[in-house]
């Protein structure tokens, strides 16, 4: 199964280059923020490479309302089981899409 993203907008203002993706799944509050950017000596971990880094995110409750209403939704980065740290970088495309799919297997 391929994860597409829901939300997929340029990333910081200042980014000279950049990408942000959001992801959400059924059946859970869990999600994931995917960036790639670089600008000037300032980077996510991976960029140069043509790399993604991924936080594990948790939306709020009514999340889908809030992107209809002001364009982007409101979300905590947190740890998971997936990821302690909450963020991971370095994914090439296939491990971005397995470890969404981790994501996607969370039970809250």
């Amino acid at each position: 199964m391929t994860y597409l993203p829901f939300i997929e907008r340029g990333h910081r203002q200042d980014a000279m280059e950049g990408v942000q993706r959001l992801y959400a799944f059924e059946g859970t509050s869990y999600g994931a923020s995917v960036i790639r950017y670089v600008d000037g000596p300032h980077s996510s971990y991976g960029a140069r490479l043509g790399l993604w880094e991924l936080s594990v995110i948790e939306y709020s409750p009514n999340f889908r309302s809030q992107v209809e209403q002001l364009g982007t939704p409101m979300f905590d980065l947190v740890g998971t089981s997936v990821n302690p740290d909450g963020v991971v970088g370095w994914l090439n495309d296939e491990e971005l899409q397995a470890t969404l799919h981790q994501i996607a297997q969370l039970v809250e």
